[in-house]
């Protein structure tokens, strides 16, 4: 999960939103690993949506965790991946597949 804060703090400005979605945590777990381990503040607009919200289930088609889904503003599923995308991956086709398509969703070269 390194590897979000950081996109986060790179490319927020220019339109990267996060939504956590975690069926292993209560709101308050999830939150406290998020801020105390992760390292994200209320200043980087993450949001988090629990374990039983169908609008991550049913649309997108979520079949286990972790998984990772890139959305354009749409909607529109334009990248999605079950398994860990984290810094320790950094370097690795999947890793950079997001990286890339972070930067074209929001539009930096």
């Amino acid at each position: 999960m390194p590897s979000f804060k950081v996109w986060n703090d790179l490319y927020h400005a220019d339109g990267f939103w996060i939504i956590f979605n975690n069926d292993a945590d209560t709101l308050e777990a999830a939150e406290s690993y998020l801020v105390g381990t992760i390292g994200f503040t209320a200043d980087d607009h993450v949001d988090y949506i629990g374990n039983t919200s169908p609008d991550i289930w049913g649309p997108y088609g979520l079949t286990g965790y972790p998984t990772t889904v890139l959305l354009d503003r749409d909607g529109k599923i334009r990248l999605q991946a079950v398994g860990a995308i984290d810094q320790d991956y950094a370097g690795y086709e999947i890793h950079t597949q997001f990286e890339k398509c972070i930067k074209e969703l929001c539009g930096v070269s």
